[in-house]
């Protein structure tokens, strides 16, 4: 992928099976401008639900779920957005093909690169 001049390579990754820390905590200090997750038949419960209360209450931005054929019923990739309005989450989606967005950064992702 090519970087712009605008666009930072800087991301960060979290590990759950190597971050101890007591069952059902969190710690988004600082919170985060961006949250993205790939959702598995497994994850969905839990992404589009637990997590997603999570990352609101901890103050995210925004918060992404993206779907892959390889781990979903889906028969090609797709995104759903949501942005934060206030106290909830404003969701728009499936998406498919290219996202690109200047909220909450500089951002251009086509959704058909991905693979697993």
């Amino acid at each position: 992928m090519p970087w712009g001049p605008a666009t930072s390579r800087t991301c960060a990754s979290w590990n759950a099976a190597r971050s101890p820390r007591p069952a059902n905590t969190f710690n988004l200090d600082p919170a985060p401008l961006l949250v993205i997750e790939i959702v598995s038949s497994e994850s969905r419960r839990r992404d589009l639900g637990e997590k997603a209360d999570t990352y609101l209450a901890g103050g995210a931005l925004s918060y992404w779920t993206i779907e892959l054929p390889a781990l979903t019923n889906v028969t090609r990739p797709e995104a759903t957005i949501r942005q934060r309005d206030e106290h909830r989450w404003e969701a728009r989606g499936p998406i498919v093909g290219l996202i690109q967005t200047n909220t909450p950064l500089d951002l251009r992702i086509n959704l058909d690169d991905l693979t697993i």
